[in-house]
Parts: C-alpha cells; structure tokens; sequence
C-alpha cells in the first residue's frame, strides 16, 4: 500500500463519506475550506488521487498540496483520526533533505502526522519538505 498525505482547498465545505481516509478540515478566512488528509492506498499517482477526491467530492479544488509514497518521501506518523487544529510548515533551504528533517523533527512532536516532500525549490535546486501539524 502506498502512504499520502496532502492538503486540498475547496470553494465550499465537503461533506465526506469516505471509508478508511483520515482528514481534518479547516475553515478560512476567506470562505474557502482546506482539508488535510492522511492514509494509505491502492492508488499509484497523485493524479488519479485528485481526479478520485474531486469526483467524490462533486467540486473542484482551489489549490492542493499532494505527496504519494509512489512520487515522493514520506513518513505518516499517525493511522487514526485526529480532530484539531491543522498547520503545515515548510522547509526549503540548500543543506536541507528528507533526510535531515526526518532526523530533527521526527521525534520531536507527538502532534506531527507527516513530514513529506512536496515540489522542487526553485531556489536551492532540491525538494521543499513539509511538516504537517495538527494539535
């Protein structure tokens, strides 16, 4: 099974119905709502989880934020449901990896559910890797 984590941000609320997928929803202040979910999957691409996520969701999405184990590193730390408050830090710096995050922040929180490498930095040449929260 392949491990996702992602953020997603629609126009309006969604109500969800779906078996097995973990997610916590925030509400913004501009009306629109992001969700931030978390599980493993048969599915390979972060395409065909898009096109699986809008269709089931009947709307489409604003933006999105999407790491798959089949195209990215990625560690999800947590395999139930958490219902706080969602925030996401990014790292993007030149001496920075998967790796070395993975190193220094993996233990440190009992309220990170993912770190995971998200696009390519245009600055430093390597991935940026972010760190989703929820407490």
């Amino acid at each position: 099974m392949n491990k996702v984590a992602w953020n997603i941000t629609f126009e309006q609320k969604i109500k969800f119905e779906i078996k097995d997928i973990y997610f916590v929803e925030s509400e913004n202040i501009n009306w629109t709502f992001t969700y931030f979910f978390y599980w493993k999957t048969y599915i390979n691409s972060s395409s065909e989880l898009l096109k699986s996520l809008d269709e089931k969701a009947n709307i489409n999405s604003i933006n999105h934020d999407v790491s798959i184990s089949t195209e990215d590193n990625i560690e999800v730390y947590q395999d139930r449901p958490i219902d706080w408050v969602y925030t996401i830090t990014s790292i993007e710096w030149n001496e920075e990896n998967f790796d070395s995050v993975i190193e220094k922040f993996a233990e440190s929180s009992p309220f990170i559910v993912s770190i995971r490498e998200v696009e390519s930095s245009l600055r430093f040449w390597n991935r940026i890797i972010r760190i989703d929260i929820v407490n």
